[in-house]
C-alpha cells in the first residue's frame, strides 16, 4: 500500500511540475520591430522608438510577410502601432539596395508628425530585418528617405547653462 502512495505522489509531482515554467515563449529566429511608446518618455535617455523582439521563424527572408506582421502592432502594452487605424502598407518593391513602402491613407488621417514617426519606426524595421542602405515611405504626397546615418533617437541638443547671478 505504500508503494501505491508513494507511486501516486510521484506522479502527481511530476504532473504539476509539468505546468512550470518562465512564461515566456522562446525566440527561435528573433527580428526587430520598431514601434514608438505609447506615452511619450520625457525628460529620459530612451528614444521614443524602441525594438521589440518578434519570432520569425521559417520567414525571415520574407519581408512583404515580415511587414504584414508588423502591421499587427506589438505585442507590448507599453508600446503602439506608428500606423493609424485605415492606414495599412500597399506595397512594397525593392530596388538594389532601397526598399520603397507606400502607405495607403484614405481618409487621410496621418498627420505630417505621425508620418515621420511612421516612416522612422518602418526604416529602421527595414533596416534591421534587411540589408539594404535606404527605405523610402510613400504616403500619397509626402515623402521620407531614410538610412542608418540620418536616424536619431535621442534629442542631442543640449542646453546652456545658466549663469547665476547674486
Amino acid at each position: 500500500m505504500t508503494r501505491f502512495f508513494s507511486f501516486l505522489l510521484v506522479l502527481v509531482l511530476c504532473l504539476t511540475m509539468a505546468g512550470c515554467g518562465s512564461g515566456q515563449e522562446r525566440v527561435i529566429a528573433p527580428v526587430a520591430f520598431y514601434y514608438p511608446y505609447a506615452e511619450m518618455p520625457f525628460g529620459s535617455d530612451e528614444g521614443i522608438i524602441v525594438p521589440e523582439i518578434r519570432e520569425s521563424s521559417g520567414h525571415r527572408d520574407n519581408l512583404p510577410y515580415l511587414l504584414a506582421l508588423y502591421q499587427m502592432g506589438p505585442s507590448s502594452d507599453e508600446l503602439h502601432s506608428p500606423l493609424p487605424s485605415g492606414v495599412r502598407i500597399q506595397a512594397v518593391e525593392r530596388d538594389g539596395q532601397r526598399i520603397n513602402l507606400t502607405l495607403g491613407d484614405q481618409n487621410g488621417v496621418m498627420t505630417d508628425t505621425r508620418f515621420t514617426i511612421a516612416s522612422a519606426c518602418l526604416a529602421m524595421t527595414c533596416l534591421e530585418l534587411t540589408e539594404a542602405k535606404t527605405i523610402v515611405v510613400t504616403c500619397g504626397s509626402r515623402v521620407s528617405s531614410m538610412n542608418r546615418d540620418n536616424l536619431v533617437f535621442q534629442d542631442t541638443v543640449k542646453t546652456p547653462a545658466t549663469e547665476e547671478t547674486s
